[in-house]
């Protein structure tokens, strides 16, 4: 199997530490809103991928972050005025809700920020012990970009002269020193921790690098987000894992591309910002909503339309159809192609997985393969070998619905 790396930008083979097992590390969902289908485009990739490489035969352990500290959840839950958790764990709840209903498979973990605290103020400390970070009179800590020898690798953003310091916003686009701890605040009101580092709360991209190497260890085979994360969360994550490990934070780097609305950025002053549940409401099936979600390749930003929606579930229809006349076949002969055009099939499924995860191929093999199909006298014989085809594949597409 090939995939493209963001670090070299190029497709490689991909090749684990260690044989039979992969260690994934992906993005999870900040817990202060429901989360929309261009945060879902990347979790259906994710499970894509997750599932062809246990199809492969390999056992992977996957971890994904909660982040439910953080300047949004923050903010949410004091113009509510409730406590932090009443939020965190509400939107939580609903992202679940939303992971089962796309037929996602759950990680393994799901370390919330929160509840790791006392681990990402050791992480501080270790890195001002070893001169990757410094200290301001406030108190905030932050990460010396100039101590790392790399840095800018995974990007390709280098760092300048006059480097700023950033604090209030950490979605910025040039390089720069970024806070690990910040002090407590007026913005915080009463949502801090009491620390060895004094009252207040951890950086974004500390968040991530201190659960990384909790659950993954000092390295990990992939990292995968969303493109926008390239830069400067990734970055920042590899940057302060290397400096504290002396070793490669991942071998492998997948990002997928965003999800358009009609050709344009999904915005809710556009009103076209959409959660999976304003979707469902309009009475799509998930199973629908997956399907085109997976049908472009995670590389390529997705155009989402309702017209591409309409005809995604016709095709869950047709493909559900073909499924309930399996179920009443009886022709007496069996067909003479049919062994040969399984193992097409499944051939160009695997050539077409195997280069860079691309499902768009392999969704249309399947789709041509139950058009040449549905019109046929089927035996019985030959039904339970179609059915046991289109399962076998399903394990990793996951659009039949029991």
């Amino acid at each position: 199997m090939k995939l493209h790396n963001t670090r070299s930008r190029k497709k490689e083979s991909f090749v684990p530490m260690k044989k039979g097992q992969v260690l994934m590390y992906t993005c999870g969902p900040t817990v202060h809103d429901y989360a929309h289908i261009g945060n879902f485009r990347t979790f259906v990739f994710q499970d894509l991928l997750k599932r062809w490489l246990s199809r492969d035969g390999y056992k992977v352990k996957h971890v994904m972050n909660i982040t439910d500290v953080d300047e949004r959840t923050i903010e949410r839950a004091k113009r509510k005025k409730v406590r932090l958790a009443d939020v965190t764990e509400a939107y939580e709840k609903a992202f679940f809700d939303d992971l089962d209903a796309l037929n996602i498979n759950r990680a393994n973990v799901y370390p919330r920020a929160s509840e790791h605290i006392g681990e990402m103020v050791e992480l501080s400390e270790k890195l001002i012990e070893k001169d990757s970070a410094f200290v301001e009179k406030d108190g905030s800590i932050y990460f010396d970009i100039t101590k790392s020898h790399n840095y800018g690798s995974l990007s390709g953003k280098r760092p300048r002269d006059n480097l700023r310091r950033k604090t209030k916003r950490e979605d910025y686009d040039e390089p720069a020193h970024f806070v690990l701890w910040k002090p407590r605040d007026e913005m915080d009101g009463m949502i801090y921790w009491k620390t060895s580092l004094g009252e207040g709360r951890p950086g974004w991209h500390s968040e991530c690098a201190t659960m990384a190497l909790k659950y993954l260890g000092d390295s990990m085979d992939i990292h995968s987000g969303g493109v926008d994360l390239v830069f400067p969360h990734h970055e920042n994550g590899k940057a302060i894992s290397e400096a504290l490990t002396g070793k490669e934070f991942s071998k492998y780097y997948l990002h997928a591309e965003h999800l358009i609305i009609d050709g344009q950025k999904m915005s809710k002053t556009l009103r076209n910002h959409f959660t999976l549940r304003d979707i469902l409401k309009k009475g799509c099936s998930p199973a629908a909503v997956r399907l085109i979600l997976l049908g472009t390749h995670y590389r390529k930003k997705l155009n989402f339309t309702f017209k591409k929606l309409d005809a995604s579930e016709k095709k869950i229809k047709r493909l559900e159809s073909f499924i309930k006349m399996l179920s009443g076949a009886n022709a007496k002969k069996n067909s003479k192609t049919l062994e040969g055009d399984v193992l097409k099939l499944k051939r160009d499924f695997e050539d077409s997985l195997n280069n860079d995860l691309n499902p768009a191929p392999a969704l249309r093999a399947f789709f041509a393969f139950i058009d040449k199909y549905k019109n046929k006298d089927i035996s019985q014989k030959d039904a339970k070998r179609i059915l046991k085809t289109l399962k076998e594949l399903d394990s990793v597409l996951g659009i039949m619905r029991a």
